[in-house]
């Protein structure tokens, strides 16, 4: 059930995204070969037994994360990368469980069948829904068949500038909450023109506002780029060519009913659970070795990158702490001599009117 997808950065590399599935069968390969003593199983024969699991009683293990922080963090991966080590995690962790003893769950504290069941389910539901995806995409090219070529040129013109104004405005505003929620809004779902010139139409309106931004950092972030009122009255004239090969009925990708944000959405799901199994089963093998460590393989980049972060982070906080703890010192010393002998004065007390 290995499914690709996506035009945007990927682990290990931006060609993985088009190559298919030669791409998660060489993956499938190396993973094999590197535990070829344990079982391998693919998701439909892990989800054949837990059973299906409704996406609100998945939802619940992944509420710290926002949709749009489970969008971006899906953006990062190729599906069939989840789908491997969701193969060989899942159904590790569900051998295992099926033989520990009461002392060794004990120790994976908050795992539960319930939750490997709805991590199998995720990542089901996940896999299925890219494979729609590529499956939708295909078939709209197919049935283009004699179409004005130049439809599919602009489609593709205006799908490459849709990234760059998503791109260059999340890096403009620096991380602004308020933005960040337009952005993705604007940013929406396209899988038809209209969608598409919808999608265009609204960044390039908070590009606007972006500009309009009169604030010292804006500016400075702003100073010496191409991100001008001018690139942006481009884009809108793009927006408009867009929907009109779709009025013409020459858009290249009707049929694709399943959007790439849909595709992302999930993909962030089915990391935020994959890490929470992973980091389950490392604290447990801390305190009981005989609790095996779930070790990631196609997605060894991803969590690798995302180590540094969190070390770079620490670091950053250690240092807040050290530069607060010296300040709290400071303001805590005793009050020199001089200051403590200084004697207090009385009150002056008022005559009583009588």
């Amino acid at each position: 059930m290995a499914a690709k997808k996506k035009g945007m950065d990927v682990e290990g590399s931006k060609s993985e995204k088009g190559q298919g599935n030669s791409a998660g069968e060489g993956e499938r390969a190396s993973v094999i070969l590197a535990e070829a003593n344990e079982p391998v199983y693919s998701l439909d024969e892990l989800y054949a037994r837990t059973g299906p699991v409704s996406d609100e009683e998945i939802l619940v293990y992944v509420q710290k994360r926002t949709k749009a922080q489970l969008v971006d963090d899906g953006r990062e991966v190729a599906t069939f990368r989840i789908d491997t080590d969701a193969e060989r995690l899942y159904g590790k962790a569900l051998d295992f469980w099926g033989r520990a003893t009461d002392a060794q769950r004990d120790e994976l504290l908050t795992i539960t069948l319930k939750f490997l069941s709805a991590g199998v389910a995720a990542a089901v539901r996940g896999s299925r829904l890219a494979v729609q995806r590529e499956a939708g995409v295909r078939r709209s090219g197919t049935a283009k068949g004699g179409r004005s070529i130049d439809a599919g040129t602009t489609w593709s013109r205006g799908a490459a500038r849709r990234e760059q104004l998503y791109a260059s405005i999340k890096g403009l505003i620096a991380g602004d909450e308020k933005h960040r929620a337009f952005l993705d809004a604007a940013y929406g779902a396209a899988s038809n023109n209209k969608e598409l010139a919808r999608s265009i139409g609204e960044l390039v309106t908070l590009g606007r506002e972006v500009l309009a931004d009169p604030s010292p950092e804006m500016r400075a972030r702003l100073a010496d780029t191409r991100f001008t009122a001018a690139w942006l009255d481009g884009c809108e004239a793009l927006a408009g060519e867009v929907k009109k090969a779709g009025d013409l009925g020459s858009a290249p990708m009707t049929d694709a009913a399943v959007g790439q944000a849909d595709v992302d959405y999930w993909d962030g799901i089915n990391l935020a659970l994959i890490t929470t199994l992973i980091e389950a089963f490392d604290a447990g093998h801390l305190a009981d070795p005989t609790i095996p460590r779930l070790v990631p393989i196609a997605l060894r980049t991803y969590f690798g990158r995302r180590a540094r972060a969190e070390a770079k982070k620490k670091e950053g906080d250690a240092a807040e702490g050290k530069g607060g703890a010296a300040g709290e010192a400071k303001s805590g010393e005793k009050p020199t001599e001089k200051a403590a002998e200084k004697p207090v004065e009385k009150p002056v007390e008022k005559p009583v009117e009588v």
